[in-house]
């Protein structure tokens, strides 16, 4: 399995939808509702998470490591 890095950035609410993250990467493209219990950071790391999750990229021993970029964050699974 080629993994591949997961980027995250806010999208702000529009009159039709709410405020979201849009999780990208080469696997494709998706977005989760903004949860304003969390702050920003945990907000992009859920996301991640749950893109993870969706394309079975999460195994027992994998963390995901999050790091913050100018456009939002990048975020990657490593082996523990």
């Amino acid at each position: 399995m080629i993994m591949q890095a997961i980027e995250t950035k806010y999208a702000g609410p529009t009159n039709t939808r709410g405020s979201r993250i849009v999780v990208t990467a080469a696997a494709g493209r998706k977005s989760f509702g903004y949860d304003h219990a969390l702050d920003a950071t945990e907000n992009h790391r859920v996301a991640a998470r749950k893109y993870a999750e969706a394309l079975g990229w999460l195994s027992e021993g994998r963390t995901l490591v999050t790091g913050g970029t100018k456009h939002g964050y990048t975020h990657v699974l490593v082996n523990r």
